[in-house]
Order: C-alpha cells, then sequence, then structure tokens
C-alpha cells in the first residue's frame, strides 16, 4: 500500500538527511524518468523546507520538495519545487491488485492540506505549458486572473485550447495560446518592447517561460464554484399553464361553431 511520509528539516532533520540521500541515489533516472538534471535535484534536496516521501511496499517510489515563503505581503505559502513520481507498471497481481497506489495528484492534495495546517494563504508552482490544464483542472489558477473558475471563463477557453493544441500537436497553436496567457495574466514578465516584437518573432520570446514555466497558485481561500443553473419548477409550471390556455382556445372556438 502507498504512503506518503512528511519530514521538515527542522523537525525532523534525521528522517529528512536519510531519505535525501537515499531518493538522490536514483531519483534522476528512476523517479524522474531523466527528465530533471541531477545537480537540480540535489539542489532542491538541500534547500528545500518540506520532504514528501511517496512509499510503496516499504520501498521509495517518488518525493516531492517544499519550500515555506513568505511574499511582499507577508502572506505565507507554499512552493511546489518538484515532484517526481516514478511510473507504476499497469499489471496487476495476485499480491498488489487490492493495494492501492497513490500519484501526483495526491501528493499534491496532501501539499495543500499541509499548507492548510500550518496557516498558508496559498500554495505556488511554476508549470511548464505541458502540465499548465492539468494544474488547471486541480484548481491552480494563473496570478492576475481571478481565483472563481465562474468568473474568468477567458483563462479557462485558454486553457481548454491549449489542451487540445497538445492533443493535436499543433505546435504555432500551442506557442499562440501560450503567448495569450503570458500577455493577458503575466504583463510584468516581458517588457513593452518585448511583447510588441511578440507579433514579429514566432514564439522565441516566450520560449524561456515554456522552459521554466509559469507561476500558478492555489489560493486556499478562493471559492470554487461551478456548473450551470437549472430551469426552476416556476419556468416549467408557467410552460404547462401557456400549453393549458391554448387548449381552452381551442375549446371555446369548437363550442362557438356547434351553437
Amino acid at each position: 500500500m502507498s504512503e506518503v511520509l512528511i519530514y521538515n528539516i527542522d523537525e525532523n532533520p534525521d528522517e529528512f538527511d536519510y531519505y535525501s540521500q537515499e531518493i538522490l541515489k536514483n531519483a534522476r533516472v528512476h523517479f524522474c524518468q531523466g527528465k530533471i538534471g541531477e545537480q537540480f535535484i540535489y539542489d532542491t534536496l538541500q534547500d528545500c523546507d518540506y520532504l514528501f516521501v511517496h512509499k510503496f511496499e516499504n520501498d521509495i517510489r517518488g518525493f516531492a520538495t517544499i519550500y515555506h515563503y513568505s511574499d511582499d505581503a507577508s502572506n505565507a505559502y507554499l512552493y511546489i519545487n518538484l515532484i517526481c513520481n516514478s511510473i507504476f507498471h499497469p499489471m496487476k497481481t495476485r499480491a498488489n491488485q487490492d493495494l492501492r497506489r497513490i500519484g501526483g495528484k495526491a501528493i499534491i492534495e496532501l501539499v495543500i492540506q499541509l499548507a492548510q495546517q500550518i496557516g498558508c494563504s496559498y500554495v505556488k508552482l511554476s508549470a511548464i505549458d505541458e502540465v499548465i490544464p492539468y494544474y488547471y483542472k486541480l484548481g491552480f489558477r494563473f496570478l492576475n486572473a481571478p481565483l472563481n473558475s465562474e468568473i474568468d471563463s477567458k483563462a479557462e477557453g485558454l486553457v481548454r485550447g491549449l489542451r487540445t493544441a497538445q492533443q493535436q500537436d499543433l505546435t504555432p497553436v500551442i506557442e499562440n495560446k501560450m503567448k495569450q496567457i503570458i500577455t493577458r495574466y503575466y504583463p510584468g514578465y516581458l517588457s513593452e518592447g518585448t511583447q510588441g516584437m511578440l507579433g514579429k518573432i514566432s514564439g522565441s520570446r516566450i520560449a524561456t517561460m515554456q522552459e521554466d514555466g509559469i507561476p500558478m497558485i492555489y489560493d486556499l481561500y478562493a471559492p470554487r464554484t461551478g456548473g450551470k443553473k437549472r430551469k426552476t419548477r416556476k419556468r416549467r409550471r408557467n410552460k404547462r399553464k401557456k400549453t393549458i390556455k391554448r387548449k381552452s382556445r381551442k375549446q371555446k372556438k369548437s363550442i362557438r361553431r356547434r351553437k
């Protein structure tokens, strides 16, 4: 069965150091599938405040490095710097078919729970374009976007368009959607001169942000409601009344003809 152990560098220094060393042995190839550099993994393990360790049947299967920060307004928040989780084999055996397996989504949910427990205002991460739709679905939003998904249909439309373009491997459309997201929600990341060049240089000015990721936050106090309102019974009754009136008019006409 999967479990996630959470260690703080100040409160659990021995466990923190032990698992950091164990993770570093296989992190680049086994946990991060060769997508993250070994130096980056080493640095984040050395600098993070919280270490999340995903274990499955006593074997380490993944980890997450979390930083505890305060912004300029003195709001405390957790920053997810790295999440790596080894891929489970799809085939289930008699020995493991009933064992629960934890993925990256479950680790993120635990980070959000920790943020709530220690009094943070939000959780922050940097998302490359490939995972923006995924994090948006989990409740993360762009920095300058309204946090209630009902309010900002523009952001939802851009994310949906980005996801569709990714599924169809349409590189020009992907870069166009990313350009719209960056210029609309991250104006401070690009100077006015650079924004003017975006139309001339196809996507090259947003390449850095695409590689490094754009900041997204999960606000712990934002209302998250959605869904269309259903028609009320009152409206249905009105329709029935109109139908009844039409029938009564026909009846009156037939009565007059009989006379």
